[in-house]
């Protein structure tokens, strides 16, 4: 059978055109989910940029730290400086006021034991005195025919001490020296005596004052020397000393090596009055 070659294009030609119809329909389609793809992609980046939402919550973290620092540093501080300046403040106002005191304390200070002697203003005489707890012993003499013995209280670094025939003695005393008046056999005589405590010995005997009592030719006596600083000595003997108005006369050297005396043949054996030990109170 003869094939009609006109048909057979035209049929071809139809068929081609079907194609290109079916292939236009669907590039749309393509274009479209191109157009859908392109379009949701643009929300992609969106969702992408939303990953500052973790630098939001770094940034809200940091405001959460840095309050915790500040008030973590606030109270750290705050408790440092205040206890530290204040206490110091006040401990060392304290130990101020403390010395002070102290040094008050200590210029009014009156030793309970102590031994005073000296020469009075002008010479001529010596005095001792000698204080133990509570009591005090002093004597005065020129080593001729001026002696009074003195016994009484002490109290609150004062002295008011009587004697025989209208002896008095009144002194003030403390940690340094003596100081005062005295008045014996009518004659007055101001001194100021230092302390002897501490001064070396001459010929192994201290500065201070010295008693010794005899019986020579019948008589009691009583003598008193008083030993200077400087090793120099002032005495006097009392005879019958417990009479109102003993007569008095220079007593003998008193050896400062052996403590003893030679007094008309007899010897004295002197003994030391001292407020440091008590002895002779």
């Amino acid at each position: 059978m003869k094939v009609n070659m006109p048909l057979v294009t035209l049929l071809s030609g139809a068929a081609l055109g079907v194609g290109v119809l079916v292939a236009s329909m669907l590039s749309p389609s393509s274009t479209a989910s191109a157009s859908s793809t392109g379009a949701t992609s643009p929300p992609s980046p969106a969702f992408t940029v939303t990953a500052p939402p973790p630098a939001s919550t770094a940034s809200g973290t940091a405001p959460a730290t840095t309050p915790t620092t500040a008030s973590a540093t606030a109270p750290t501080s705050a408790p440092a400086t205040a206890p530290v300046v204040t206490p110091t403040s006040a401990s060392a106002a304290a130990p101020a006021t403390t010395p002070a005191a102290t040094g008050s304390s200590s210029t009014s200070y009156v030793p309970p034991q102590a031994d005073y002697v000296a020469q009075v203003n002008g010479g001529g005489a010596a005095v001792a005195i000698s204080v133990h707890k509570g009591k005090a012993v002093a004597y005065v003499c020129n080593g001729h025919a001026v002696a009074a013995w003195y016994r009484g209280s002490a109290a609150n670094g004062k002295l008011n001490l009587t004697g025989k025939n209208g002896a008095r003695l009144s002194v003030a005393y403390g940690s340094g020296k003596a100081t005062g008046s005295v008045t014996a056999d009518g004659v007055q005589f101001n001194f100021s005596a230092p302390m002897v405590h501490g001064v070396l010995p001459t010929g192994h005997r201290k500065p201070g004052l010295y008693e010794a009592t005899a019986t020579v030719h019948g008589v009691k006596i009583k003598a008193g020397w008083i030993v200077l600083p400087d090793g120099s000595q002032v005495g006097s003997v009392e005879y019958d000393p417990n009479s109102a108005i003993p007569p008095t006369a220079q007593a003998p050297l008193l050896n400062l090596t052996t403590g003893t005396a030679q007094y008309d043949g007899v010897t004295l054996v002197a003994s030391l009055i001292s407020g440091l030990t008590g002895s002779g109170f």
